[in-house]
């Protein structure tokens, strides 16, 4: 039988040809096809790259066909995990994992619902999983990890390129021949191979992309064994390669502020709250000469590295210093949000949340439903900041108070415009801890303790048997308190 022809979703719509852009494999249990179009939406959002998943196949030789064929096609696959996708006659566990492993495919699991980690790690090994329940990491995550292994159409012509030279003497010659092994980009897979390649050419000292892919590469364990540690090192050496070289070239310096981002964000993840700072630190040096440097376009940059640094002095109990990183935070959100609204001129910089929305209106000619989504980034940014400033403990109960609600009024109001269910979530979890604040319990007793636990532990099982939708049943539970 000849292969299909496979239908992928793209920014731009449906494409049945998709040879310019990376192929994301969406693996999901049809238990979990709710998930399926938010998924989807949130992986074009974060790449500009095509996405296949079956769509209402029949059981059978066309089912077995198209899935062979797009297994054989993916550079990235992505498994939805929840319970379900470990069930041992699912044809996740019995083909698409298998297929998946065999090729050394990169995997990126997301955490959809509470499931046992330990059975995630017995199935894929010691490999990093994105947790969509938490938007804010979530979000920035799969953006890295897409970058991570789907190759730009620079990257793939800069790889045939060096695929052609006769001799491999350059430095980024032998980078970009090696990511080709290493990706299969016109070539059969051989990771071994690709991060041989990578490696001499970082150790040249003349290729500073391959240290970056590196330290890439030991943070997600692509190609390589997952290490944490030795993935810091190589942000290292990037950032003391890149910043000699400060101010020639703009994608280099969001490239050199991107990876002190990531440094402090993996440093974090591991409990070094100083380390994690001190990269932070590195990365609001990097924003704010990058402010001067070109015009200020890179304020939001700027606004991040301020939320980051306010999450490690929360975390490090110094309350006063979160809430004036947390306050500069908020000025920035607050001065993008107001010039996103009615500035055709921030469009672009604006719709990038859910920029293919607005996107795929322009292109049908549907201007007014462009302008919907118009400043949705810059809002999302501001209610981010208020939430954030509302969860401090440092800071009257009044003002928590006030910044939890202008959270959830500009949440609304998306979710309200845009139907999109990330928004509703949000509002969810802006209203639990409004309850909170205002319903709290004045002590800390064990019996409260327990009660919670109790609580939790109900809510959990009745959700796993299918008896209720908890976070329908919560927000319903906290409609009758009043907001």
């Amino acid at each position: 039988m000849a292969n299909p022809t496979l239908t992928y979703r793209t920014r731009g719509g449906d494409v049945t040809n998709a040879a310019d852009l990376g192929v994301v494999f969406l693996s999901y249990r049809k238990k979990n096809v709710v998930y399926r179009n938010d998924v989807a939406r949130d992986i074009l959002d974060a790449n500009d790259c095509a996405v296949w998943f079956d769509r209402n196949l029949t059981a059978g030789e066309d089912y077995n066909a198209e899935i062979d064929a797009a297994l054989d096609r993916m550079n990235v696959f992505v498994l939805m995990v929840t319970p379900a996708a470990f069930d041992p006659a699912g044809y996740v566990m019995k083909k698409e994992i298998p297929r998946a492993l065999e090729r050394k495919i990169p995997i990126i699991p997301i955490i959809l619902e509470e499931t046992d980690m330990a059975r995630l790690e017995e199935v894929l090994g010691d490999i990093h999983a994105l947790d969509r329940r938490k938007p804010d990491e979530y979000e920035d995550g799969l953006k890295r990890a897409l970058a991570m292994h789907l190759l730009t159409r620079d990257e793939k012509e800069r790889i045939h390129m060096a695929q052609k030279e006769s001799s491999a003497s350059a430095a980024r010659t032998i980078y970009y021949q090696g990511l080709g092994w290493l990706t299969g980009e016109n070539c059969e897979r051989n990771p071994e191979k690709g991060v041989q390649m990578i490696t001499a050419a970082a150790l040249s000292g003349e290729a500073p992309e391959a240290l970056l892919r590196l330290a890439q590469m030991h943070k997600t364990g692509d190609g390589v064994t997952r290490n944490w540690q030795q993935a810091v090192e190589w942000y290292d050496q990037y950032t003391a390669a890149m910043e000699p070289h400060f101010g020639k070239n703009e994608d280099d310096d969001l490239s050199l502020a991107g990876a002190y981002d990531a440094k402090g964000l993996l440093l974090q993840s591991h409990g070094k709250l100083t380390a994690a700072k001190a990269a932070f630190a590195a990365y609001q040096q990097v924003c704010e000469r990058m402010m001067t440097q070109y015009d200020g376009r890179q304020e939001r940059a700027l606004s991040i590295s301020y939320e980051r640094l306010g999450d490690i002095c929360q975390a490090q109990g110094a309350l006063s210093d979160a809430k004036e990183y947390y306050l500069k935070d908020l000025a920035i959100s607050e001065r993008l949000a107001a010039e996103s609204e009615g500035t055709q001129a921030q469009r672009d910089l604006s719709i990038s949340y859910y920029g293919c929305l607005g996107d795929v209106c322009q292109a049908q000619g549907d201007l007014s439903g462009a302008k919907e989504y118009e400043g949705t980034q810059a809002q999302d940014d501001l209610a981010v900041s208020y939430y954030k400033l509302g969860c401090l403990n440092g800071i009257s109960k009044k003002e928590r108070t006030d910044f939890l609600n202008e959270a959830h009024s500009i949440w609304s109001k998306l979710y309200e415009n845009t139907r999109i269910d990330e928004y509703k979530r949000r509002m969810d979890t802006t209203r639990i801890a409004q309850f909170a604040l205002k319903h709290g319990c004045p002590c800390s007793g064990c019996a409260w303790r327990s009660l919670i636990a109790t609580a939790i532990i109900t809510l959990i099982i009745l959700q796993a048997i299918g008896v209720i939708d908890v976070r329908e049943w919560i927000s319903n539970l906290l409609g009758l308190f009043g907001r």
